[in-house]
């Protein structure tokens, strides 16, 4: 089956919005959260945003998981554009969820105390688990979309 180059560019800007937006928004949550991390540091030196009170619920909930709910959202995606063209797409999306899981669960894994420096959160695993799971599901129904549209426009 010989790959459509017209899904292959609508996959790839796809793909590349989803990681562009995903590292954006981890980005801006970094800088919300002023001096927390290094990276926080960083962009709190190049921009001035005003702190959000860390009492919020909403706030810790968005500071504690949502940036590693963004992270493994956007690697999957890079993961996704690496393997190139495929002739079978939702082969290649549940391979790439898979090795996404993998890997997200596997750097929580090595912050267990005494493997590494870090701070082992099982909510982590959880928020990689369940983004990795919506991008394969969200890439899977435009793809899905994207497929009865051409085929529509054949007929």
């Amino acid at each position: 089956m010989k790959k459509d180059p017209a899904a292959a560019g609508w996959e790839t800007a796809f793909c590349a919005v989803s990681i562009g937006i995903s590292l954006l928004a981890g980005a801006c949550l970094y800088a919300l959260d002023g001096r927390a991390s290094y990276l926080g540091e960083w962009i709190a030196a190049m921009v001035s945003l005003p702190e959000i009170p860390r009492q919020s619920g909403i706030w810790t909930f968005l500071r504690n998981w949502g940036a590693d709910f963004l992270w493994a959202y956007a690697l999957y995606f890079a993961l996704y554009l690496s393997m190139g063209a495929h002739p079978s797409a939702r082969m290649r999306a549940a391979v790439w969820g898979s090795v996404c899981m993998i890997f997200v669960e596997s750097l929580q894994l090595i912050q267990i105390p005494h493997l590494r420096c870090g701070t082992f959160d099982i909510l982590d695993m959880v928020a990689g688990g369940i983004a990795t799971g919506i991008a394969v599901l969200q890439l899977s129904i435009f793809q899905l979309i994207h497929r009865r549209r051409r085929d529509n426009e054949q007929r």
